[in-house]
């Protein structure tokens, strides 16, 4: 499932920054998060545009995270939610 992977992306980027409170926190929202995925997924088509959503995305911050660029990791999850944003916003 394409959400588990999302998941498993942001679980990924968590643990880089070696943060135990942040890794506790985020586990913590694991499961309303994936529901929230699976849900926005739904709402917006998106598998039905492309079998893997965000797929780009993901290997250019996973990308940044290994080269310790966090101005790129920064600027790639902006510009990821941007577009996630304005998909939930466009009409239709």
């Amino acid at each position: 499932m394409a959400v588990d992977a999302d998941i498993d992306v942001h679980r990924a980027v968590v643990a880089a920054a070696r943060n135990a409170v942040l890794a506790e926190l985020f586990e913590t929202f694991v499961p309303r998060l994936t529901e929230a995925m699976v849900d926005m997924v739904d709402l917006l088509g998106i598998r039905r545009r492309d079998p893997e959503p965000d797929a780009d995305d993901h290997r250019a911050l996973v990308a940044a995270v290994a080269a310790g660029d966090a101005d790129a990791a920064v600027r790639i999850s902006r510009a990821h939610l941007d577009a996630m944003l304005a998909a939930i916003r466009r009409p239709g």
